[in-house]
């Protein structure tokens, strides 16, 4: 009985030691790096002339984007880089920022930009598309 058992154990390790080498592949995938157009000019995009343009043309918008501008600074935003939620909420709750965006919202109406234009190019140009 012994000898059975050795002689299977002894087949057992041959069989092992001599396996068939199994071919392993791991596939890889990575993303395909393609030649593009060269990023073009933000400021060349029509829709923003257009906004430019109906904004140059009236004072009144051109001040209320400076007073803006001057408030945030006052109040400690910094207005060369996009605000944080935290920043965002402060700046719904502050009373002088939010009179002075609304003053902004009425003279950029008055210069002929429709309410949701205005606030798409300030998106496009938060996200740095534009």
């Amino acid at each position: 009985m012994r000898s059975a058992i050795l002689a299977t154990s002894c087949g057992l390790r041959a069989s092992l030691a001599r396996r068939t080498p199994v071919a392993r592949r791991f596939i890889h995938s990575s993303y395909r790096v393609l030649a593009s157009e060269a990023p073009k000019d933000p400021f060349a995009d029509p829709a923003f002339k257009a906004f430019q343009e109906k904004v140059n043309n009236h004072e009144g918008a051109i001040k209320a984007i400076m007073a803006l501008g001057e408030v945030m600074k006052t109040k400690g935003f910094d207005t060369s880089k996009q605000p944080s939620m935290t920043q965002m909420a402060k700046m719904a709750m502050d009373k002088e920022l939010r009179e002075a965006a609304q003053t902004l919202m009425s003279e950029l109406q008055k210069a002929g930009v429709d309410p949701k234009e205005a606030m798409e190019m300030f998106q496009k140009a938060n996200s740095g598309q534009l």
